[in-house]
């Protein structure tokens, strides 16, 4: 691990919408951003803080909307279009990126979560810089210790579904009292777990997740850092449909994405045809 510089370590934070990120990124810097608010581009917000003599810049990016359904077309156009607005995004900036932070809530993480992220990591960063996780337990029940440990619960899950890209997973939780919490007669004991549970998770973060950006890496085109290779899960269908989708030629496009629909997917002719036509159509494909 090289020795601190005086470099600012900038951040750069994803996730789906809803998942807290903000929220995040508020209670740890004791701030009140809203996207859009601090920055040039109006996807993204972000604010400073220093740990240990190190500076630190957190970007909020502008989190993706699940698909309306599961049929093939809905998750190909969601993913591809959540795709292809973060990629844009992030490569208008004009500095290098030190860490990718992925938030994800406890509650089910869909398809097009996966991929987007898989996406953005694997094709925009190159698997070049760290990759951490950070669970939002946006469901953590005060007075209930068993609210705490999601992530020991679904480590099987995550492994399978995300393999082994992440350098860190880590857990947070800052809980608000209920209006019937706030006059229960323990609720000054209460109170005081909500403090401790918020004070923990601030502490994991200044004191394992940000150690992970001290390692060297790469970012983009802009800087050069490197960190040791990670390995992928292999791409699942959605992630190839949408990577073909990015290049595909606008004549051959029909043809190439129904002929992969049906090797992906195991869906007839017919059935790929009249998907690729409607991924093509909601996708604006016309490169």
């Amino acid at each position: 691990m090289p020795s601190a510089t005086t470099q600012t370590k900038k951040l750069l934070i994803i996730g789906p919408t809803g998942v807290g990120k903000s929220t995040i990124i508020n209670q740890i810097t004791n701030s009140s951003l809203t996207i859009g608010d601090t920055s040039a581009h109006a996807n993204i917000s972000s604010v400073n803080c220093s740990y240990n003599g190190i500076e630190y810049e957190l970007f909020d990016i502008l989190g993706w909307f699940a698909a309306e359904s599961e049929s093939i077309t809905d998750q190909v156009v969601t993913t591809f279009n959540a795709y292809k607005q973060l990629k844009q995004t992030i490569q208008k900036l004009d500095f290098g990126i030190h860490m990718l932070i992925c938030v994800i809530s406890d509650k089910k993480v869909t398809k097009n979560d996966v991929a987007t992220i898989q996406l953005i990591y694997e094709h925009v960063f190159s698997r070049q810089i760290p990759l951490v996780l950070i669970v939002n337990n946006k469901h953590y029940k005060l007075t209930n210790s068993s609210s705490i440990g999601w992530i020991e619960k679904h480590e099987k899950e995550i492994s399978e579904t995300f393999g082994n890209i992440f350098v860190g997973k880590y857990e947070m939780a800052f809980p608000k009292l209920t209006p019937l919490q706030q006059t229960a007669q323990d609720s000054e004991e209460i109170l005081k777990e909500k403090e401790r549970v918020s004070t923990n998770s601030k502490t994991t973060f200044f004191e394992k997740v940000l150690t992970h950006s001290l390692q060297e890496g790469v970012k983009n085109e802009a800087s050069t850092i490197s960190t040791s290779p990670t390995s992928p899960r292999k791409s699942s269908p959605l992630v190839e449909i949408v990577k073909l989708c990015e290049k595909v030629n606008s004549k051959q496009a029909q043809k190439e994405i129904s002929s992969a629909l049906q090797n992906l997917y195991h869906i007839p002719e017919q059935q790929a045809l009249k998907e690729a036509e409607q991924i093509i159509k909601e996708c604006n494909i016309s490169h």
